[in-house]
């Protein structure tokens, strides 16, 4: 079978690089994490020296004043415990006459590792199965993990969609 017979799907969700697998804590290195500096968001509000303070800990019981600007912008979607933190609209300082009646709203982020659980489950109803189980009748999913070092090996990946594709 070629790989033109297979419907091109993807999905990509825009999160900002953490060095510690985006699991609840501040990055391990903020200062060399320079990926946030992309991200208008992140970058206006980054305190390199205030994550420097902080850096390897858990959210979890952290008081929210101290999150950095990344967890706006779900750094934490793997966190294995749901957090709440106070959303703040930016039209309110810029757009008074507008959005000055807008009030931070208090959002909770739920445990996100389930999440990916119940899209695993998902996945098997739809007849896509894991590759390390030989795929399945209308798909193959590939899950990688992060290496050690918090980095992934996008070479071994080409290399498993290139198999998988059968080129």
């Amino acid at each position: 079978m070629t790989a033109l017979s297979y419907p091109l799907r993807h999905v990509s969700i825009r999160v900002p690089w953490h060095d510690n697998s985006w699991n609840g804590t501040i990055c391990n290195q903020p200062r060399y994490n320079t990926a946030c500096l992309k991200l208008m968001n992140i970058a206006e509000s980054k305190v390199e020296a205030d994550e420097e303070t902080v850096r390897g800990q858990s959210l979890k019981d952290m008081e929210p004043a101290r999150f950095p600007p990344c967890v706006k912008d779900r750094s934490i979607f793997m966190a294995p415990f749901p957090l709440d933190r106070l959303h703040e609209r930016p039209y309110v300082k810029t757009a008074q006459d507008t959005h000055a009646h807008f009030k931070p709203t208090r959002l909770r982020d739920p445990v996100c590792r389930r999440r990916g659980g119940e899209e695993q489950h998902w996945y098997r109803e739809h007849a896509v199965e894991p590759r390390e189980q030989g795929g399945g009748p209308k798909g193959t999913l590939i899950v990688t993990r992060d290496q050690p070092d918090g980095g992934i090996d996008s070479a071994v990946i080409s290399a498993l969609i290139a198999k998988i594709g059968g080129r």
